[in-house]
């Protein structure tokens, strides 16, 4: 049996751990205690609403299953069917529009809200149970009747086979055709010129085109018209006339001079663009020409990814 003097001391010991306030507690620099955010708690009960109505519908289609087995069911046996037929068809009305609106309740992004703890532990225990179903769905066990024996290795007598290679002298030849090869530079691509189409107006600017620089080869494709200059002065000179002409048209740079682009990943949303640009430029020596911030498509939020693009270099 416990002395007073231990009661006492174990009810001390209780106050003070229940009278530690929260405010204070979070005014010190602790966490404060979880809570659940209203988008959470309305998920919650509308998830709770959809399980007792699922039940509900479960029990009523087992009553009209069994209605429908009576044989003078066809006679009115049941005059309250009917009725009980138009409340599973309300409860399915009512289970389509909760799910509605359970998929337009927004995701909880509070770290400290219990139901968003909770919704990411219950998609990790769905994936770990989808995952070990998967593996065992595959895996199929041998059938030990149809498994082969294992079959001696059929041994050879040692036996030594003198022939004549006929390709030994290619042995004294040196590498040069290769040295060749190595040296022949690889021609450049020039990339078309995409001039775009107009019903009464191209015809007079190929012309032009052609009586100025010399005739070109063009193809017709959504919308544009590709001209293939055929070498890079050709290239200039046609891109240079259009540009003095004000023609519509724009350049595909080649894959050759297109910049190197990188995606950093990992960081904070709010990170300083111009720090990047001057740690990877400054430090790290890298050829950078530009930094953005990459957003959502349709909120144009920032997300926590930078694409960086170099000029390509030996080292990029």
């Amino acid at each position: 049996m416990a002395s007073s003097e231990d009661e006492d001391t174990r009810s001390c010991a209780g106050d003070n751990f229940m009278q530690i306030d929260p405010l204070e507690k979070a005014d010190k620099g602790l966490s404060p205690p979880e809570h659940t955010c209203a988008d959470c708690s309305r998920r919650i009960k509308t998830d709770h609403a959809m399980k007792f109505g699922n039940s509900r519908l479960t029990s009523l289609d087992m009553d009209m299953a069994t209605m429908r087995t009576h044989p003078d069911f066809a006679n009115g046996a049941y005059p309250s069917y009917p009725n009980i037929a138009a409340e599973a068809d309300q409860i399915r009305a009512n289970l389509k529009e909760l799910l509605g609106e359970l998929k337009s309740i927004p995701l909880c992004e509070d770290d400290n809200c219990i139901g968003r703890s909770r919704r990411i532990n219950e998609d990790m225990r769905k994936l770990k149970i989808k995952s070990r179903e998967s593996r065992e769905n595959e895996f199929i066990s041998p059938n030990r009747r149809k498994t082969s024996h294992q079959s001696k290795a059929v041994t050879s007598p040692n036996i030594s086979i003198i022939s004549n290679n006929p390709f030994q002298p290619l042995e004294n030849i040196t590498d040069s055709n290769d040295q060749n090869n190595e040296t022949i530079a690889v021609p450049e691509q020039v990339p078309p010129i995409m001039l775009r189409y107009t019903k009464d107006g191209t015809s007079k600017i190929l012309d032009d085109i052609r009586k100025v620089c010399g005739p070109t080869e063009n193809k017709f494709t959504n919308g544009l018209v590709k001209i293939f200059p055929g070498t890079s002065q050709k290239h200039t000179e046609i891109s240079n006339y259009c540009r003095t002409q004000g023609y519509d048209f724009h350049v595909i740079q080649p894959a050759s001079k297109r910049p190197f682009k990188v995606v950093i990943k990992n960081l904070p949303h709010d990170h300083d663009i111009e720090e990047i640009k001057y740690c990877l430029k400054n430090e790290h020596m890298f050829p950078v020409e530009k930094v953005v911030q990459l957003t959502k498509f349709r909120t144009r939020e920032p997300l926590p990814f930078f694409l960086v693009e170099l000029t390509k270099t030996k080292d990029v």
